[in-house]
């Protein structure tokens, strides 16, 4: 099977960025807890500008109805968001520790 058709990460010869480690565990803690966070952060502010903006056009189109069920369809695709993304976090740690046996 060629490497184009792998799932898990080639290993390569030379400099690998992959392999850096970063240590959560020393220096200091509130930048490190920064830094881990705003990636999921940014794609949170995404999420809910895209909820307001369907907000915005139906409440002017379609009315109260539509805009009740937009809200409530918007918070149940941030807890499907959120539960995908911890469930892709989980995925990548498994593979993780499976590459470090």
């Amino acid at each position: 099977m060629s490497a184009a058709f792998c799932i898990l990460p080639v290993k390569k010869k030379g400099n690998n960025p992959m392999k850096e480690e970063h240590d959560l565990t020393t220096g200091s803690v509130s930048k490190k807890l920064i830094r881990f966070a705003l990636p999921l952060l940014f794609a949170n502010l995404l999420q809910s500008f895209y909820s307001i903006a369907d907000m915005l056009a139906v409440g002017r189109f379609v009315g109260k109805t539509g805009l009740a069920a937009i809200s409530n369809a918007s918070m149940i695709s941030f807890i499907i968001n959120s539960i995908c993304i911890g469930g892709t976090l989980h995925f990548i740690y498994c593979i993780h520790c499976f590459l470090m046996i």
